[in-house]
């Protein structure tokens, strides 16, 4: 897509109306502070025009103050927030507009530019999608003529222009080529729009912060990009600029939902749910912040919340209705109500399949004794996933009420072999983690989930040894069980039953014979 109008970049004006000489300093600091271009700063030159505009000055400002308030509604959108009363209050201003500024057009095309996606629910985006497509079809061929000709300012042309990258890519226009280049000589105003639309880059978004400290809005799109390490720095700057964004922009869904994805992040569930409530108060089809609450929900044991949520998900139809079927069948589980856990579950695996939702299915169905469908389900996630240790415990459990004693020894076999690997893939992750310079309320967090997985999975790595030994020995495969039994660990939960089942293996099998010089 063209993008194009980046010239001389300075706000254009009717130098032809009356303008007291002791409004000409108001005039310029209101046009310096649009270039600036934060919303802050588009207030207070909205403020300013709005003032000279009510006297004899009209004739010069109408069309600035025309400009800042869609400008206004557009920064609204792209936060999220309804620009409803700003583009009201410029279509209020139409009557006023020279002809050459085709103002209605100007207000179409501020319209149809898309709100923010993380904020919007895709249920609304869908429901508007069929005008945007249209408008975009009779209007994409010929929007940069009609923009030239425009009398509007130039930067404000700039700023609709950039505008339309967002809109292509709404309708489905990919871009052909590189992304525009931003201009140094680009007034904020104009480079702030350009590195946000379609798609976020960092580096414009610093100059523009560097350039406007007040330029909020630049900082909140650079602080929820993601980044590869939460560095104390990174979480000092992402709490500054999610905190000031929503100071600016207090009812934004934007911001609510990145508040509480960065909450949820840091391990703060309960904080993250707050967030995620009030995103909901405002757009309560809001399709990944009443999932990811559920999710949150469920961590935080409180289940029968997270079933009702969940239910209104799968009831209304959301698009990501499948993870709801997953997270209810998930929460069913921990309340032990396996007959709506399962229908659930077998719902989920009815639109979407992955190893969780199919290790899920395998242990509801060995706890309904339902043993074929559990050995299926449990082999088909860890063939998805090897890592998914739970699934080769169950298979072991499987094993043993099918009385395959050799199968039963070689499952929890592996099963410790996968507890062990995970346990020391942990302790490695663990060690960085601490050696790291991370955010301290992160780190904490990280570290004690990482000290619980290791402590969970070092305990099934030791009851699986336990456990296979049990099978082998029925199994009378002695010389495996005794195996099993020397890798338990003198300080392990299971050290007394291993000393016991060594007893009993001496007795039925027989001590092991001491060496040749022994």
């Amino acid at each position: 897509m063209r993008m194009g109008l980046f010239a001389m970049l300075v706000l254009a004006g009717c130098a032809s109306a009356p303008v007291r000489p002791a409004d000409v300093s108001r005039l310029a600091d209101a046009d310096a502070r649009v270039l600036s271009g934060c919303y802050a700063c588009l207030l207070d030159a909205r403020d300013a025009y709005a003032a000279l505009a009510a006297t004899r000055a009209r004739p010069a400002v109408v069309m600035r103050l025309f400009e800042t308030e869609l400008l206004l509604g557009l920064r609204e959108a792209e936060f999220a927030v309804s620009p409803i009363e700003a583009f009201t209050r410029a279509e209020a201003l139409l009557i006023d507009l020279p002809p050459g500024a085709d103002g209605p057009f100007l207000l179409e095309l501020a319209r149809a530019i898309p709100p923010d996606r993380q904020g919007t629910p895709r249920m609304k985006v869908r429901q508007t999608s069929r005008e945007r497509q249209e408008f975009a079809a009779s209007t994409l061929g010929t929007v940069f003529t009609r923009l030239d000709a425009s009398t509007a300012g130039l930067t404000f042309r700039n700023y609709l222009s950039a505008s339309l990258g967002c809109l292509a890519q709404a309708v489905g226009i990919r871009a052909t080529g590189p992304a525009p280049t931003v201009p140094a000589d680009a007034p904020p105003l104009v480079r702030y729009r350009l590195a946000t639309c379609p798609n976020t880059r960092l580096e414009p978004l610093e100059q523009v912060s560097r350039d406007v400290p007040t330029f909020v809005e630049a900082a909140f799109f650079r602080a929820r990009v993601p980044a590869p390490s939460m560095t104390v720095a990174r979480v000092a700057d992402q709490r500054l600029a999610f905190a000031a964004a929503g100071d600016l922009f207090p009812a934004s869904p934007s911001v609510l939902y990145s508040v509480g994805a960065f909450f949820q992040t840091l391990g703060d569930c309960r904080m993250a749910v707050d967030r995620y409530d009030a995103l909901l108060v405002i757009e309560p089809d809001h399709e990944d912040g009443a999932l990811q609450r559920i999710v949150c929900l469920g961590y935080l044991a409180r289940h029968d919340d997270a079933i009702a949520a969940s239910t209104r998900l799968i009831v209304d139809r959301f698009d990501n209705m499948g993870e709801a079927y997953y997270w209810r069948a998930w929460n069913h589980h921990k309340r032990e109500q396996l007959t709506p856990a399962r229908a659930d579950i077998d719902r989920a695996m009815s639109l979407h399949i992955d190893s969780r939702v199919l290790s899920l299915a395998g242990i509801i169905k060995y706890e309904q004794r339902e043993f074929d469908g559990a050995a299926r389900d449990l082999l088909g996630a860890i063939n998805m996933d090897p890592a998914q240790c739970i699934a080769r415990w169950y298979l072991g459990l499987v094993a043993f009420e099918r009385e395959d004693w050799p199968g039963t020894g070689s499952q929890f076999e592996a099963s410790a072999g996968c507890y062990l690997t995970s346990a020391e893939r942990s302790e490695q992750d663990l060690a960085r983690m601490r050696d790291a310079n991370l955010d301290p309320v992160f780190k904490a967090s990280q570290i004690a989930g990482f000290e619980a997985v290791i402590a969970e999975d070092r305990s099934q790595e030791q009851a699986s040894y336990l456990n296979a030994a049990n099978g082998y020995i029925r199994a009378a495969f002695a010389d495996k069980a005794r195996l099993m039994l020397a890798r338990i660990t003198a300080d392990s939960a299971q050290a007394s039953a291993a000393t016991e089942l060594s007893r009993y293996l001496d007795a039925i099998v027989g001590p092991i014979a001491p060496a040749p010089g022994q």
